[in-house]
């Protein structure tokens, strides 16, 4: 019996006509004042209370002269791309709270080169640091958002080829179960569900509650051609977000939220992220099918989708409606593909 014996109604082709509208719940997106929780970090490095305000006066005059940025000069509040941080002349300024992680991508991309993709440079305080009382920087690059899926997709895997050489820390290993973005990560890759609790009566759980339990039955260890296991590799779990377009200029990175897991994984997950906010179908998939165990590396990025949609409290049904449609339509893709699921 095929997927669809059971699903009859198969999903509509993904318009913004049949789309409700497009949400996707990233590691930079909800850094809004709105979407902050007590005592859970809701993205890679946001930080909190007045860091997030809109007044430019939020913006310390002693993190500006630490970054060699005029103290006269405006600022510009930025969006997701740039974790909302302070545009001032040329240089970007961002609040932290995992000093740590904005230290390694920051180290990371001082020195990282990758073909075809502009990595976006850090820069250090006057004494040389990263990272000065809750604060980091970079150089501003012009771009926006470009929903250029393909492209997104096809720079993630140049990326994952440069990031193949960095050592992956031992910090990847480890779980923060104060933010959700990490539990969702850890919890989308072990092989049985026991990190995440969803609550029947939690309306924006009966999402995961659905879909979670069928992408579990189709997991499988993750193999080359070869039938060789998929080592584990530095990659970049907001790639989507974090990719910026200027004209026919090449893609910009603004910053890469570091996981370890096999090559590929930055683009699956980029892909899965370009069919929720509706910018690529399904047919994605087969042009870059070559990518080793691309299926199973796409499960494992909705599985990592939906469990943030299951702890993060800025989750709506909107959200919600949109992954299970997403969740619809790659299952009834592979059971077309494979005959059964």
């Amino acid at each position: 019996m095929t997927y669809n014996d059971h699903h009859p109604h198969p999903p509509q082709p993904l318009t913004p006509h049949t789309r409700p509208q497009l949400e996707l719940i990233t590691n930079t997106n909800y850094r809004e004042p709105q979407h902050q929780t007590p005592g859970v970090s809701t993205c890679s490095g946001a930080a909190h209370g007045g860091f997030l305000s809109r007044d430019p006066a939020a913006l310390p005059d002693h993190v500006r002269d630490s970054f060699h940025v005029d103290a006269t000069s405006s600022a510009k509040r930025l969006g997701s791309p740039w974790d909302y941080g302070w545009l001032v002349q040329n240089i970007v300024l961002i609040p932290v709270i995992h000093p740590d992680r904005a230290a390694w991508s920051s180290r990371l991309r001082e020195n990282l080169k990758v073909d075809g993709v502009r990595i976006v440079a850090p820069v250090r305080t006057t004494d040389g640091r990263f990272i000065n009382a809750g604060w980091r920087a970079s150089v501003f690059v012009p771009g926006e958002l470009g929903w250029r899926g393909d492209e997104t997709i096809a720079a993630a895997l140049r990326l994952d080829k440069a990031l193949a050489q960095i050592t992956i820390p031992d910090s990847f290993h480890l779980i923060d179960r104060k933010d959700i973005f990490s539990v969702a990560d850890h919890a989308a890759w072990r092989e049985e569900h026991d990190l995440v609790v969803l609550d029947p009566k939690d309306p924006t759980h009966e999402t995961v509650a659905e879909w979670m339990p069928q992408i579990r039955k189709l997991m499988q260890p993750l193999v080359d051609i070869n039938n060789n296991a998929l080592p584990n590799q530095v990659t970049h779990a907001d790639m989507f977000a974090t990719t910026v377009y200027a004209g026919d200029r090449m893609p910009a990175v603004t910053d890469v939220v570091g996981v370890a897991h096999p090559y590929g994984y930055t683009a699956a997950l980029a892909l899965v992220d370009a069919l929720l906010m509706n910018v690529v179908d399904v047919s994605v998939i087969e042009r870059f099918r070559h990518v080793a165990a691309l299926e199973q590396l796409i499960l494992r990025g909705l599985l990592y989708r939906l469990y943030v949609h299951a702890l993060h409290p800025g989750a709506s049904s909107n959200s919600g409606t949109n992954l299970g449609l997403v969740c619809h339509t790659i299952m009834a893709y592979m059971s077309q593909r494979h005959g059964t699921i």
